[in-house]
């Protein structure tokens, strides 16, 4: 029965710190969480393997991929333990998780990335290099960048000083939003027309989620990707 399977779906979240923003709302660590029990329960409704990898400074969860029920509940608790149990101060290192990943995957699967994407410890070429190991060892590639559009996107907040704190250093910085946000959002902008140009010399998919839109962000790409494959 396994043999048999359509297609092979291996789901990767992000569960450093910085994925628990905003404290108040849907934050992108429950987004994510979420989206990848909608993904997991439409691939065993296809009779589709799932599998699921839980990074922060290193891989901390890796199952198995299967398309049984006892696995979907499987993966489902340990979910469930993961929103149950956030941990602070948490960093990313997700290029060496994604390396480690192409290595550990030894069958052809399409890999659902879900992630902020703020690694600072990594250059770009080291993202590059990671997603491109992914695609030499023949998987596809689809990379969902999770992120809160109204302060993350567009660096919207009072005029005032603002403290800001970093999820994963604990480092503070005090500062005026208006006198930094045109280089802020000018930075931003450069790095997402660098990493899409980057999906897109790589044969990966690069996709926009944002914490204010639905779950079809993640549904639709996925649907439309399967049905390429299959």
């Amino acid at each position: 029965y396994e043999d048999e399977t359509n297609l092979r779906g291996h789901i990767l979240i992000d569960a450093s710190s910085s994925m628990h923003y905003p404290e108040k709302g849907l934050s992108k660590l429950e987004f994510s969480v979420y989206a990848a029990a909608c993904l997991i329960n439409l691939m065993r409704r296809q009779r589709d393997a799932f599998g699921l990898s839980i990074v922060s400074e290193g891989i901390d969860f890796q199952s198995a991929t299967k398309s049984t029920l006892a696995h979907q509940q499987l993966l489902f608790a340990e979910m469930e333990l993961l929103l149950e149990h956030p941990t602070k101060g948490k960093g990313t290192r997700m290029v060496d998780s994604l390396h480690q990943l192409a290595d550990t995957l030894h069958r052809r699967s399409m890999v659902v990335i879900l992630s902020d994407l703020m690694d600072p410890t990594d250059r770009d070429e080291d993202w590059w290099n990671a997603l491109q190991h992914l695609r030499f060892q023949k998987h596809e590639v689809m990379l969902f960048h999770v992120a809160e559009k109204t302060t993350e996107m567009e660096f919207q907040f009072p005029n005032r000083p603002h403290e800001f704190i970093d999820r994963e250093t604990g480092e503070k910085i005090r500062l005026q939003p208006n006198e930094i946000k045109a280089e802020y959002l000018l930075r931003l902008q450069s790095f997402k027309e660098e990493f899409k140009a980057a999906c897109l010399r790589y044969g990966i998919d690069w996709n926009e989620a944002y914490l204010d839109g639905h779950f079809d962000q993640v549904l639709m790409p996925f649907m439309v990707k399967r049905a390429g494959m299959i």
